[in-house]
């Protein structure tokens, strides 16, 4: 027999809540827990701050480590503690190519092992400091944590040479590396965070061992408004994400092919600092209009990220209650839980 829904005095028919159910959130790793982090490339610091020469000291994954470019003009990144006494190696200089302590002169090579001391004797056969994988490209020093790259920095569709770009990196921010990649596969917030966006279809998402990502035909910044009563095709957009925190986008604006390059870096543990690059084809059109052409894209990827910065500030990153809306979130953290995570330099970077 069938039962009569219950009818308020009005009425109008009620609809019972199902009963309510409190499930657990679950639970996701974090970069640095258990002192691993994710095997990828991350950005150390922006080329034009080594010249030949010279020695930084940066910070990483709650440790720090040292850059140096030598006179071949070779970028280099090193742990930053000498395996004498332990004296910070960013306080010492350049002599040719090698990186020289302060303390007793003890140099290091650009693959990281001791060649020379400045009282003669060698240390035992070896001795070494850890010499991290190395790419430089877009104006940007990358670090790769491991001993051995298990991919490589994205290309763009042209050469490096035949691109003009533009990079920056931003201030540090609270928050975890996933938080903010989360937003790619997230589809559906795109609708609620950023009410400019549109798209002509839902994007078909693909993943591998070392990226995941989509190509999409729509529109993302307001500024490229198209009509498509008019026959005008909306641009073409594909953003790929490689490791867990590179990613890379390609898409038209008002005719003209712009690239973009976007990664974080954890500093400690909590704390993330971001690196961006923005490029355009130097044949197309002049200087000018390419220079507007970044100016532009740079101001709208800015807004995006504004509306985006009280997510990163303030969630706390616990999955949970999934619909069929987040299948392709979901896909992404497994792909985060799944990718090979070490700290190889662990022995090196830290001061205790």
């Amino acid at each position: 027999m069938a039962v009569n829904p219950k009818i308020d005095p009005l009425g109008s028919e009620v609809i019972e809540a199902e009963p309510r159910v409190e499930r657990p959130y679950r639970r996701f790793p974090k970069e640095g827990e258990n002192g691993l982090y994710s095997q990828s490339w991350y950005p150390i610091c922006l080329s034009d701050e080594v010249k030949p020469g010279e020695v930084i000291g940066r910070e990483l994954f709650g440790g720090r480590v040292v850059v140096f470019r030598g006179e071949n003009g070779e970028a280099t990144v090193l742990s930053p503690y000498c395996a004498h006494l332990g004296m910070d190696l960013a306080q010492g200089k350049v002599v040719g190519n090698n990186l020289q302590c302060l303390f007793h002169h003890y140099e290091y090579d650009q693959t990281g092992t001791c060649v020379k001391t400045g009282w003669g004797p060698m240390p035992p056969a070896g001795t070494c400091v850890f010499r991290f994988p190395v790419q430089e490209r877009y104006n940007i020093i990358w670090a790769f944590n491991g001993t051995k790259p298990l991919f490589d920095l994205p290309d763009m569709r042209y050469p490096d040479e035949e691109l003009h770009t533009f990079t920056w990196q931003s201030c540090e921010m609270s928050c975890n590396i996933t938080e903010i990649v989360a937003q790619v596969p997230d589809w559906g917030h795109l609708r609620f965070m950023h009410g400019d966006t549109m798209v002509t279809q839902e994007p078909n998402f693909e993943f591998s061992d070392y990226h995941f990502g989509y190509e999409v035909t729509g529109m993302h910044f307001e500024g490229d408004i198209r009509d498509r009563e008019q026959g005008e095709d909306y641009p073409q957009v594909r953003i790929y994400i490689y490791g867990t925190q590179i990613m890379r986008m390609e898409l038209m604006v008002n005719g003209v092919w712009v690239g973009s390059i976007g990664a974080q870096v954890p500093r400690r543990p909590g704390k993330v600092e971001m690196f961006g690059m923005l490029a355009v084809a130097k044949d197309s059109g002049t200087e000018e209009e390419r220079n507007q052409t970044i100016a532009w894209v740079k101001k709208e990827v800015d807004k995006t990220f504004v509306e985006d910065t009280p997510i990163y500030e303030n969630i706390r990153f616990k999955p949970n209650a999934f619909t069929e809306m987040d299948n392709v979130l979901e896909r992404y953290l497994d792909y985060v839980c799944r990718f090979p995570k070490a700290n190889p330099a662990a022995n090196f970077i830290y001061d205790d």
